[in-house]
């Protein structure tokens, strides 16, 4: 539940700006062709093959070497 408040939260935050004429950034831009949920963070794979991941990190779940929570998707590292 904890999660899906905050994927509401950013998608309406987005929604707003682009509501407001503002230019999208490149992570609200960027398409995912998969995505996949955990209990406390998400992932998403783009068509050119990178992975981003956003949510609580507590135990490095996110990939980018470090623990600490995402709001926004950050680049796994390979």
């Amino acid at each position: 539940m904890k999660t899906m408040l905050k994927r509401l939260g950013l998608t309406l935050a987005v929604l707003t700006l682009l509501a407001a004429g503002a230019a999208p950034t490149e992570a609200a831009s960027r398409r995912y062709t998969q995505v996949a949920g955990g209990v406390y963070h998400s992932c998403g794979l783009t068509a050119s093959g990178a992975v981003y991941c956003w949510g609580d990190n507590g135990f490095g779940a996110l990939g980018d070497g470090t623990t600490s929570n995402a709001s926004s998707p950050q680049a796994v590292i390979g």
